[in-house]
């Protein structure tokens, strides 16, 4: 894991997928079903990109389990730069930013 041992984006099937199959769904039926478009459901379930808020609560929805059981930390963390990242860097960018506000 990079960033300190924070978790990143696996590149791995997430427990979404195999749940999605188990239910006999294609991707393509359960990006139908769900509202989201079919290549950003299949990235997020194949881990090359983070499930927006869209595809974690409607597939969540659709399945009956919680978002941590369908994908794993990495998928669930929050992207670089949000305010709810956590890292150093980007704590930093928002303290540094806010202190500038403030000398205004």
């Amino acid at each position: 894991m990079a960033q300190g041992n924070r978790p990143t984006l696996s590149n791995e099937k997430q427990p979404a997928y195999f749940a999605i199959k188990k239910s006999g769904r294609s991707i393509s039926a359960t990006a139908r079903l769900i509202d989201v478009g079919y290549l950003e459901l299949r990235n997020a379930l194949y881990g090359r990109v983070r499930p927006t808020a869209a595809v974690r609560q409607r597939l969540s929805l659709l399945l009956g389990r919680d978002p941590s059981e369908l994908f794993d930390a990495g998928s669930l963390r929050a992207p670089r730069g949000s305010e709810l990242c956590d890292c150093a860097g980007c704590s930093f960018k928002r303290f540094r930013a806010a202190e500038q506000a403030v000398q205004r």
